[in-house]
């Protein structure tokens, strides 16, 4: 597990309380003592240790530009929601970390990338990574934002039309750049954008040198407010993405992205027309298969890509190799409560649809999910057959649970393991010195499989059909 924080220097808050009166100059100078502390926790003991620990001095320039253009008073009601702010100062501040490769993680625009494990420490380790800053210059208006323009002198109580993320690929060395440029507010669901970037930085551990830069790929575009991204995921081996779009008229469809394609026009490829707005897309771990789950819809879609051209061509061959090796369909490990889960599914954040064959043959959808409506915890959903079984793994308190927070579940894989849950606070589009988002640091619990509650059946609405596939056959294949 692995823990970033953001530490500005004890001058810059006593600024900060005074910026919302005055003008933002004063935080130029303390911009300077920004320091971010990255820890690597090792979980296999009873009680967790940190095992690494970096301090990285951020750079004093990249904090001011970032003030200069995202600091705001959320003047309207779901920014105030989304920073949990009421009329205090809010700062557009993204960070995040690879989750399957620790040694990645993104502070504003810069990929840090640790250049070699330690063992052990004693106190704060010195910093051996390298910095890697994504180079915004694509279009016109990350022109005028990062190399151009200038902010404002006084925060704005307008709403930005300008934020970005990143976020990493499971295999490989990519990074998805995604912003929402021109809309007039920033859209309550998560994954909207109307810029699609692929960034590829080197590889340490195969000695590759240290550019500075990352390595632009490729880039899509959606012109607002009617054309926009709605989701996206990455194929588990190849460099592909799979994009939903909304195009003029709410038409929606799936797109496949081979990002890693010198000729543009073969790079791009229709997958298929959508009825609605799909909740969540992703692969399955095969790679074999497109997972589409609609809201309200027990058993999500399948959409093979077994015919697929671009998928094909990418398995031959591309400009930079993924290293992942291939994998079937997964394998049943272990079972939590009555319901088989996998070796896949044993490090799985809540929300991810993963597919599984149950011993009868079946297929079976199963993901962890955060409810926060009744009850509130932690259930291990499975559909199958238009029957859908919850097994709770987790009671939680209401302001926990209904607080800004993601949720990791490791299954347990022998009958005497524990499984662990890691509660720890999500990213957010706004941030401010003074909220209280209900978790200051992660929190880990573990529970013992001979205590948890019995499971819950209900049947539900079936998906969508496919044509020409009749339901004892709509399974994933090997």
């Amino acid at each position: 597990m692995a823990v970033l924080g953001i530490w500005p220097s004890k001058s810059f808050y006593e600024v900060w309380n005074r910026v919302s009166t005055q003008g933002i100059t004063p935080l130029r100078q303390e911009c300077a003592g920004c320091v971010a502390r990255y820890q690597i926790w090792d979980l296999q003991f009873d009680d967790p240790r940190v095992k690494e620990e970096y301090l990285v001095p951020l750079d004093s320039d990249e904090v001011w530009l970032q003030i200069q253009h995202f600091l705001m008073r959320p003047n309207h009601q779901q920014l105030r929601a989304q920073s949990n702010s009421s009329n205090r100062l809010i700062l557009h501040f993204p960070t995040t970390i690879k989750r399957n490769d620790l040694r990645f993680f993104t502070i504003l625009r810069t990929v840090y990338a640790i250049s070699r494990k330690l063992q052990s420490i004693q106190g704060p380790t010195i910093p051996e990574y390298e910095s890697y800053k994504l180079p915004l210059n694509f279009n016109e208006t990350l022109k005028s934002i990062w190399f151009q323009g200038v902010g404002l002198d006084t925060p704005t109580e307008f709403i930005t039309k300008y934020t970005y993320s990143v976020e990493f690929s499971e295999c490989g060395n990519y990074v998805l750049y995604h912003d929402i440029t021109g809309m007039s507010i920033v859209p309550k669901r998560k994954n909207v954008a109307t810029s699609l970037a692929i960034f590829r930085v080197p590889d340490s551990s195969v000695r590759e040198p240290p550019t500075g830069v990352a390595q632009l790929l490729g880039h899509l575009e959606r012109s607002t407010p009617d054309q926009y991204f709605c989701g996206w995921s990455f194929h588990p081996t190849l460099p592909v993405l799979v994009v939903q779009t909304c195009d003029i008229g709410n038409l929606l469809k799936l797109i496949l992205w081979n990002f890693d394609c010198d000729n543009f026009e073969t790079s791009l490829e229709d997958l298929d027309d959508l009825q609605s707005a799909a909740e969540q897309i992703n692969f399955s771990d095969c790679g074999k298969h497109v997972i589409i789950k609609y809201t309200g819809v027990t058993r999500p879609q399948i959409k093979s890509l077994t015919k697929s051209k671009l998928i094909k061509a990418a398995k031959k061959g591309s400009r930079t190799r993924a290293r992942r090796p291939s994998q079937q369909v997964a394998a049943i490990s272990r079972r939590i409560g009555s319901i088989p889960v996998t070796q896949n599914l044993t490090r799985q954040n809540s929300g991810n649809i993963q597919a599984i064959r149950k011993e009868n043959g079946d297929m079976a959808f199963q993901q962890f999910v955060l409810s926060r409506h009744g009850t509130s915890g932690i259930n291990l959903v499975q559909s199958c057959n238009g029957v859908e079984e919850t097994q709770p793994i987790l009671s939680l308190p209401n302001t926990i649970a209904n607080s800004n927070i993601k949720v990791d579940v490791r299954a347990p894989r022998s009958k005497e393991e524990k499984i662990m849950v890691i509660l720890h606070q999500a990213a957010q589009p706004f941030y401010n010195f003074e909220a209280d988002d209900g978790i200051d640091s992660p929190i880990i619990v573990k529970k013992d499989q001979r205590a948890i509650r019995p499971t819950q059946k209900r049947k539900g609405p079936e998906t969508f059909e496919m044509p020409g596939v009749s339901s004892k056959n709509r399974r994933i294949t090997q």
